[in-house]
Order: structure tokens, then C-alpha cells, then sequence
């Protein structure tokens, strides 16, 4: 016996299932406004043929869904171990998706701060720099020799970054194509080059033919410790609903922000860039804050049922020593 009566028992179950449900219920009312507008959307969608029957094909196939606006597949192009985990880069594709869409009502709304904004890049990318975020990413990957970034000496570096992202989102990808490249390692491996160099970060970054005869880029979730730490969270589906629905908030921020950019609410790109701020940072970190709730109701959780296995093996343990039949 633990000590602990039947109906203890139940309102300690009935206590863990009440903070679960606080936890999860402002996350799913977050999500309601913009799921039906999102399911929409997508039932819209043509089918896009992506081919990934080699690794030049899929550089190919990402170009191809920028040009034609869908940059919400290019998560497609990542291997997922595990449906779960396919489910989150699809949420990622999702918020790539959204900004694209921001970017295109930005253009519509301020043809002439986005040029202005498009020629800066171009003239950092000439001189060496990074020209917006996913530039920065890259040169941060080691696919640039570059050094430093346009908003290094800006008096705002996060509205300036954020300008610069819905001026030209992926633009980088476009003007870079030509330098993406491969480098065989065998009949199903192959390591990704940038001008003819390995792309070097912490490990080099990889691609793969899988069971399906597609070619993917590898994300580094092999490495020691990082596939059980993804599991644990992937797998664990309160905790992938949470996930999704924090990914679904920064996509709606991106929508509504696109929405008041075309209908004249947001004057410029400065004011559209601290709007994302309040459209998105709310939910967010509301989202955030349930997440680690959660993450910590789960860990009292797992501690509770350690200890009560730990003081059942000790009591069976006892009872053996001091029952004269087992001598």
C-alpha cells in the first residue's frame, strides 16, 4: 500500500486535469479566430509538383515555390523522422507562407520604401553584408564569406530588420540560386556547397535520399541529445498542439498585419513593424507561458509517479525481508 486512499487518488487526478485544462484552454481560444480564415485559404491552393528526384531539383523546386508564391511548402523540402515532426515544419511553412503574403502587401501598399529598402540590400550584398534576416542566417551558416550587416548602426535594429524582412522576404534565395550546389558523398548522401565550398556550421549541412526516392535536406536533429530532446516534445501531442498553436499566432500576425497594410491602417514599413509587435507578441507569449506551465505540471508529474514507484519497490522490498516464507 502507499498510503494514499482511492478518493485522494482521484482528486489528485482530478487537480492535475483541471491545471492541464488551464493551461490548454487560452492557447485553443487563440487559436479559433484565425482557423477557419486559414482552412480557407489553403482549400484555395493549387496543387504544386514539387520534385525532389535530385538534389539540384530540390534547390530548383525552392526557387520555383518563391517565385510563385508558395513559400509555405518549403518546409516540404526538410526530412521529417516522424509525422509529428512533419507537422511542426508544416506550421514553420505556414509562418514562411504568411510573411510572404506580408511582403507582397507591403510591396502593394509602399512600392517606394521597398525599393528604396530592395537597392540598400542589393548594395550591402555588394559590399559584403548581410541584406536581411534569412541573409543574416546564412552568413551565420557559413555561406558567406560577408562580415557585419546593414543594421549594425541603425538607431533600430529590430523595426529596421523587421522593414527590411517584409521588403524583400526571399529575395536572398532568388539572387543566390546559382550558388547553392552539391557535393556527392556517396550514391544516397550529399553535402550542400556555396560557391563551391562546404556549408559549414556547427556540422556540415547534408542531404539525403530516403526510402521514398526523394531527396531532402537533413536537419541536424541526430546529434547527441538533440533527437530524444525533439521526441519528448514532438511526440508528446498536448505539447505539439501547443507548439502549432504558437506557430499559428505569429501566421495570424502576419496576416492581420497584411490585411491593415492593404487597407491604408498602417501608414509605412516603420509602422508596420512595430504593429507585428503587438499583433503577435501577446498571444505569443501567451502561448509561451502555457507551454512552460505545461512543461512543468508534466515534470511534477513525472516526479509524483517516480516517487510513488520508488516508496512501491521499497515496500515490496521490506516486505520480503521480513516475511519468513520468502527466507
Amino acid at each position: 500500500m502507499d498510503g494514499t486512499s482511492p478518493q485522494e487518488g482521484q482528486r489528485s487526478g482530478a487537480g492535475w486535469a483541471v491545471r492541464v485544462l488551464a493551461v490548454l484552454l487560452p492557447l485553443v481560444a487563440i487559436a479559433v479566430g484565425g482557423y477557419l480564415i486559414v482552412e480557407r485559404l489553403e482549400a484555395r491552393q493549387a496543387v504544386f509538383e514539387i520534385d525532389q528526384s535530385t538534389p539540384e531539383a530540390v534547390f530548383a523546386s525552392a526557387a520555383r515555390m518563391v517565385g510563385e508564391g508558395r513559400a509555405d511548402l518549403l518546409t516540404e523540402l526538410f526530412y521529417a523522422h516522424r509525422e509529428g515532426e512533419r507537422e511542426v515544419l508544416r506550421g514553420i511553412g505556414g509562418v514562411l507562407g504568411a510573411l510572404q503574403r506580408a511582403g507582397y502587401a507591403a510591396a502593394e501598399a509602399y512600392p517606394e520604401e521597398i525599393q528604396r529598402i530592395r537597392e540598400e540590400a542589393l548594395a550591402a550584398a555588394r559590399e559584403g553584408k548581410a541584406g536581411n534576416i534569412f541573409a543574416m542566417i546564412a552568413q551565420g551558416m557559413g555561406m558567406s564569406a560577408s562580415r557585419g550587416n546593414i543594421f549594425s548602426e541603425s538607431d533600430d535594429p529590430r523595426a529596421d530588420a523587421i522593414a527590411s524582412l517584409l521588403a524583400d522576404p526571399f529575395g536572398w534565395i532568388e539572387r543566390n540560386r546559382e550558388k547553392l550546389g552539391t557535393m556527392s558523398m556517396g550514391d544516397r548522401m550529399a553535402g550542400v556547397t556555396w560557391d563551391g565550398r562546404p556549408v559549414l556550421t556547427p556540422f556540415p549541412l547534408m542531404m539525403e535520399l530516403k526510402e521514398d526516392d526523394r531527396w531532402y535536406v537533413m536537419l541536424p536533429t541526430n546529434l547527441p541529445g538533440v533527437r530524444q530532446a525533439i521526441d519528448e516534445v514532438i511526440e508528446d501531442s498536448e505539447r505539439r498542439e501547443m507548439i502549432l498553436l504558437i506557430l499559428q499566432s505569429v501566421r495570424q500576425a502576419f496576416d492581420d498585419l497584411a490585411s491593415d497594410m492593404r487597407s491604408g491602417k498602417i501608414r509605412n514599413l516603420d509602422h508596420a513593424a512595430n504593429k507585428l509587435g503587438e499583433y503577435a507578441m501577446p498571444p505569443v507569449g501567451l502561448g509561451m507561458i502555457a507551454f512552460s506551465r505545461y512543461m512543468e505540471i508534466a515534470r511534477q508529474g513525472e516526479r509524483e509517479t517516480r516517487r510513488i514507484e520508488r516508496e512501491k519497490t521499497a515496500g515490496e522490498t521490506t516486505g520480503r525481508a521480513t516475511d519468513p516464507a520468502g527466507g
